[in-house]
């Protein structure tokens, strides 16, 4: 029988313990001991609520993004911070001071590290930010992923489902992510392509999603969507990556942090060329399980991220058991 990665049968619990675990991984203690740099920067989000965070991805593929309380500073967080940086580096805080308050950007400095804030006066235009930041760090970007940037009554992961489907491919092709409002475009969106001729938009998610008035503005387009989040996650695997390993990794599009899990998923997506496929906590969907059959004898690799809460045992075993 094959042996379930340990990932899967000892998940971690918790979204700031999976975080540093990650980081962890991408920037081990070994790699740094064979001189391996540091990440150029961290990405900090609050831990409970998705909206400024949303759009981060796009800078998972060259940084780790971390998770603390907005009021004071996880002391977990703040290990992991100056393991990665033992003197001082920079920390993007994602999110006004309603996000990352004044005393977690003071406790930052006074560890010696230097902080820069992304922020708007809503998600949309945190996402611009976010954007623009990608933009001074990267230079150009041939495609912007535009995406709804609210849920709808009943269900709040609405908002961020579409998002986090696309986040592993922003974070590996450095692609910003958008957000607008699902009836007309937003004129934050519209300004910032109008500004960057030849950028092409990537409609994430159906009409229901990002509407065709919301759309037809946009100009010439592309959109990715599927019947549903599992499915528009797996049109953008099929549709958008270029190259893949084979492998995928997944968390829950239904668990009130899966937003969190995802953009963690991220970065491991674009280190490891994983796309990004949704589960939901006690139900594996069959758009993900068609993803998960066994290919001359052998399952495909699908890491999750998440504990027990956020991924049952159930659906892990549904994704891993032997073929």
């Amino acid at each position: 029988d094959e042996e379930t990665p340990p990932a899967q049968t000892r998940p971690t619990e918790g979204l700031i313990p999976t975080a540093i675990e990650v980081a962890g991984e991408r920037y081990s203690p070994t790699s740094f001991a064979q001189g391996a740099p540091p990440p150029p920067f961290v990405v900090l989000s609050r831990d409970d609520v998705f909206a400024d965070s949303l759009t981060a991805s796009v800078l998972l593929g060259d940084a780790p993004i971390l998770f603390t309380a907005p009021a004071v500073l996880d002391p977990r967080t703040a290990g992991e911070i100056d393991r990665l940086f033992p003197e001082g580096g920079t920390v993007v805080l994602v999110g006004g001071e309603q996000a990352l308050s004044p005393a977690v950007d003071a406790s930052l400095t006074a560890a010696g590290h230097t902080t820069q804030r992304l922020e708007g006066p809503s998600r949309i235009e945190t996402a611009v930010a976010v954007a623009d930041f990608a933009e001074e760090r990267f230079g150009p970007t041939p495609s912007a992923l535009v995406a709804r940037a609210y849920g709808v009554e009943g269900d709040p992961t609405a908002a961020w489902a579409d998002s986090v489907s696309g986040g592993a491919w922003a974070a590996s092709t450095r692609t910003p992510v958008l957000l607008t409002t699902s009836d007309a475009l937003h004129p934050a969106v519209s300004g910032w392509l109008s500004d960057r001729n030849g950028v092409e938009p990537i409609v994430v998610g159906e009409e229901n999603a990002v509407s065709t008035t919301a759309a037809s503005a946009l100009g010439p387009h592309q959109r990715i969507g599927g019947p549903n989040r599992f499915g528009t996650a797996i049109s953008i695997a099929d549709q958008l990556w270029a190259t893949t390993s084979g492998a995928y990794v997944s968390t829950a599009a239904n668990h009130e942090q899966g937003w969190g899990y995802g953009l963690v998923a991220a970065g491991i997506g674009a280190d490891e060329d994983r796309p990004l496929l949704l589960v939901e906590t006690d139900r594996l969907p069959a758009e993900t399980a068609a993803k998960s059959v066994c290919v001359d004898g052998t399952r495909t690799d699908i890491r999750v991220l998440g504990g027990l809460d956020v991924v049952g045992q159930e659906v892990r075993d549904a994704l891993t058991s032997p073929c």
